[in-house]
C-alpha cells in the first residue's frame, strides 16, 4: 500500500477557477469574485444574471461583456 497522500500528489488538483477565466474580460480576482459569489462555471454567469453579477463586485463593463 503507498504511503498516506502519495495518490493524492501524482493527480494534480483542477484550478476551480480556470472555466471562469477562460471567458473573455475574466482574470483570477474577477473569477475569483463570482466564484466566492456562488458562480462557478460559465453557464452559472448566464443563469446569474447582471445582477448577481454586480452583487459579486464585477463591474458593469465585465458584465455586459459576459452576458453579450
Amino acid at each position: 500500500m503507498p504511503p498516506l497522500g502519495e495518490d493524492m500528489a501524482a493527480k494534480p488538483k483542477k484550478d476551480p477557477l480556470a472555466a471562469l477565466m477562460a471567458l473573455p474580460g475574466v482574470g483570477k480576482a474577477t473569477a475569483q469574485k463570482l466564484f466566492d459569489a456562488g458562480i462557478k462555471t460559465p453557464a452559472g454567469v448566464n443563469k446569474a444574471g447582471e445582477k448577481a453579477i454586480a452583487k459579486a463586485g464585477v463591474s458593469a463593463a465585465i458584465s455586459k461583456k459576459l452576458l453579450a
